[in-house]
């Protein structure tokens, strides 16, 4: 008996030192701490559990996007645990509350390592879904519950919740704190629209500067397709890009010369591009046909943004007082760099 006892103890003790730990590595949270921290919030149900690459991983059916954005209706999860106190799972058939993350490169734990084709696996199904990890090592996993015909989410111990939220004791002795899905969703909906109005004053400046500092590049393929369609219209007929080596132009953007940094974009000097204002001191050619054409000032308007991917420019040209146009320029970003897309309205008086 005491050999039995003595083998037993040190197992015991094991055991306890190991659940002490968990709870003083994972510590406690808050509902809402867990809506802030997750990538993306769903109610979704578990339709598959394959294995993937010697990964447990779990296919599921959203119903519900409660915060971030999914295309389509299928998301990937990983159903294990990556450390000793990770309690990452998933049951078939179950419908759950998820917290979820988006892994930040590649998973390599205490106790995983993602396999290195894991994703391009997942993404080879004939549903297709991003990878997640479920936040605060599991515990954002929250099965549902049926009680009395009403939904009910089960939530562990150790996520806290608002005293405004009513708790009842489930139906298994596992569920010592069950709260309205309604009231839960409801809750996190609240929580979702104060950080996207918060976030949405910042973002607005940040996307004002971000803006701002493209306009250099805009205006640069504003005006470069504005010499193509200068010499098209001006110079009578296609194929007369070459004379544009001998222009000059004085150039305007919102009614103001440009600054000398923009200019040394245009530092060839083909055509020659000057400040707006120096057009006062220009002797301007008598007319001739062989000068039509070969001075005239420019001007470009504000630039309308349709989109962060798609701007408008309006461009007009005069010559010596006589001859003018004016088109408005449509330009797009694609892969980093903005370029034309369409020419409208080009009209010369």
């Amino acid at each position: 008996m005491k050999r039995r006892l003595s083998s037993v103890v040190p197992v015991a003790v094991a055991i306890a030192a190991l659940a002490a730990a968990c709870h003083a590595k994972v510590a406690a949270t808050s509902l809402g701490e867990l809506v802030g921290l997750s990538d993306l919030i769903v109610v979704g149900r578990v339709i598959d559990i394959p294995s993937v690459e010697k990964t447990r991983v779990a296919e599921v059916e959203v119903t519900q996007v409660l915060k971030g954005r999914l295309a389509g209706t299928t998301l990937y999860l990983l159903a294990q645990p990556t450390w000793t106190c990770d309690t990452s799972t998933a049951v078939k058939g179950e419908s759950a509350l998820l917290f979820l993350q988006q892994p930040r490169g590649r998973i390599s734990a205490m106790t995983y390592k993602e396999p290195p084709r894991l994703r391009a696996r997942l993404q080879a199904r004939k549903n297709k879904g991003p990878f997640m990890v479920i936040a605060w090592s599991g515990r954002g996993r929250m099965p549902l519950r049926t009680v009395r015909g009403e939904n009910y989410v089960a939530l562990p111990g150790d996520v806290r919740v608002p005293s405004s939220l009513k708790t009842i004791r489930g139906p298994r002795p596992e569920d010592l704190s069950l709260h309205r899905l309604a009231e839960v969703v409801q809750f996190i909906k609240g929580r979702v629209g104060k950080s996207q109005e918060s976030g949405s004053k910042s973002s607005q400046v940040q996307n004002a500067a971000w803006r701002s500092a493209q306009e250099d590049d805009i205006y640069e393929a504003v005006l470069r397709r504005g010499f193509q369609e200068y010499a098209r219209y001006f110079m009578w007929g296609d194929g007369n890009e070459g004379k544009l080596k001998t222009c000059t132009f004085f150039l305007s953007i919102k009614g103001k010369d440009p600054s000398d940094q923009f200019l040394k974009r245009f530092a060839d000097g083909s055509p020659l591009v000057r400040k707006g204002s120096a057009a006062k001191q220009f002797e301007w050619p008598a007319y001739t046909p062989e000068s039509f054409g070969q001075a005239a000032s420019l001007s470009m308007g504000g630039i309308v943004w349709a989109s962060d991917t798609r701007v408008g420019v309006d461009w007009s040209y005069f010559w010596a007082q006589r001859v003018a146009g004016s088109c408005r320029i449509v330009a797009v970003r694609k892969n980093g760099k903005w370029v034309i897309q369409q020419v409208k309205d080009h009209r010369v008086t």
